[in-house]
């Protein structure tokens, strides 16, 4: 009698512990599903290939980001209805793809490239609403390793839109 005792208890705290072990297995199977898995974003449509050479009231210049690539861009962004002059460059030396987003000054995303190589340009940036001459702005530069998208690091360059007329 004693050892039917023991028995059921032990029967008891197995069943117990293999509940225990079937709920904590539901919950992160749901809790790995519910994570958001990265999708990486296209490649630009409207890309071209080779160097820009964009009108020089522009302000076409080229930065070096601390993680030591280079960003072709226009310093002097003109709108015309809601399309931006942006001339956004990965020269053929960098070793990362890139993607730009235009960003108004509440973090909004306005408007965006698709991801380019290098050796790689994009002209104009389509917005998705009508900015105002003079408003402030944020270049928001995302560098990928090939392949792998892994971050190579990421840049913001403020800036001002000018030239709206819409």
């Amino acid at each position: 009698m004693k050892k039917e005792k023991i028995f059921l208890a032990a029967a008891a705290m197995i069943c117990a512990a293999a509940v225990c072990v079937m709920i904590y297995v539901i919950i992160s199977t749901v809790h790995l599903e519910n994570q958001q898995k990265f999708i990486p974003p296209a490649f630009d449509k409207q890309v071209q290939t080779g160097m820009p050479q964009p009108s020089e009231d522009l302000g076409y210049t080229t930065v070096t980001v601390a993680e030591g690539y280079e960003i072709g861009l226009c310093s002097n962004p003109t709108m015309s209805d809601a399309e931006l002059q942006v001339w956004f460059t990965s020269p053929d030396t960098n070793q990362v793809w890139m993607r730009l987003q235009v960003c108004d000054s509440d973090g909004e995303v306005l408007g965006e490239t698709g991801v380019i190589r290098p050796g790689e340009y994009v002209e104009t940036i389509q917005l998705a609403r009508q900015v105002k001459s003079g408003e402030e702005a944020v270049f928001r530069i995302t560098g990928y390793t090939p392949e792998t998208w892994h971050s190579a690091g990421n840049a913001e360059l403020p800036l001002t839109l000018y030239g709206y007329s819409g």
